[in-house]
């Protein structure tokens, strides 16, 4: 009898010790779909205008504790009704508690700041301070320019188009080349960019024309876009330089095409990188004015 006794107790502590287990995973997976919605309000808010990738976004030290954090032990007999009532403690602490909207605040200026600095290595000025408001960081400036190296691969792959992304694009980049199961396991980092300077592509349609052309096709982004604004008489490190441009519009003639194209700043990284390596005379035939008064 008594050692009968002894294995229905076991079994009950295993069946209370797996249904814990199932509690706790399941309240720790509704934690983590509360997150996911008040990062979706976060960036439809456009309070900030850097964000990171929401597998980022958990990385930060105030989510990680919300999202790890153990909650008051359930009723083992109201599952459901438990995990349903801490769920709504930590989306109503989301929304309304000023604590921790400051202290996300708080971790998401800190990883902009961060991620900022290593940009700023990418582009040659490691060490780059200002004590001016109106400086903008070197990555942040408007011909500052990445792509991402793990979606690119390298030049004998032949990549047909890489991306060219601005900083905000960058920090909210996930590459579109590994299935959503790959993605979720690669970590973003700072160091799979690369300043857009010189970009191999490869066009197969122009091979039976010229092959050496075909492979040589070398955009540089940074280059173009300095040009540009060295046409215009604008300065790249001014934060009033962007709203500037906005208002040019469409004002940039591309001589080089059979058929001139005129287009906005933002497309000239896209549209005159199909001049192939841009050499000096190349550059030359690229032509911007202000808008008149």
């Amino acid at each position: 009898m008594r050692l009968l006794l002894t294995k229905i107790d076991a079994e009950i502590l295993s069946q209370v010790e797996k249904k814990e287990r199932r509690q706790k995973a399941h309240a720790q997976q509704m934690r983590r779909t509360d997150i996911t919605r008040h990062y979706d309000r976060i960036v439809e808010g456009k309070n900030y205008p850097v964000i990171p990738i929401l597998a980022e976004f958990r990385e930060l030290p105030i989510i990680k504790a919300l999202q790890d954090r153990d909650d008051a032990k359930p009723i083992l007999s109201d599952t459901t009704n438990s995990s349903s009532a801490n769920t709504r403690v930590l989306e109503s602490e989301l929304k309304r508690s000023e604590l921790i909207g400051g202290m996300i605040d708080s971790d998401l200026k800190n990883w902009v700041r961060t991620t900022l600095v290593a940009f700023d290595s990418m582009l040659g000025q490691p060490k780059w301070r200002s004590a001016s408001t109106r400086v903008l960081h070197p990555a942040e400036r408007v011909t500052a320019r990445f792509i991402c190296a793990v979606c690119s691969g390298p030049p004998k792959t032949c990549t047909l188009f890489a991306e060219s992304l601005n900083f905000r694009e960058a920090c909210a980049h996930e590459c579109v080349r590994y299935s959503r199961k790959a993605v979720a396991k690669r970590k973003w980092r700072a160091d799979q960019f690369v300043p857009d300077q010189k970009v191999r592509i490869c066009l197969p349609e122009l091979r039976l024309i010229d092959y050496a052309k075909a492979n040589c096709i070398c955009p540089q982004a940074i280059d173009i876009l300095s040009l540009a604004l060295s046409l215009l008489g604008l300065k790249e490190e001014t934060r009033e330089t962007k709203a500037q441009i906005e208002l040019i519009g469409a004002r940039f003639l591309c001589k080089s095409c059979d058929s001139p194209i005129v287009m906005t700043f933002q497309r000239l990284v896209f549209v005159v990188s199909g001049l192939g390596s841009p050499s000096t005379a190349d550059l030359s035939r690229l032509g911007g004015t202000l808008p008149s008064a």
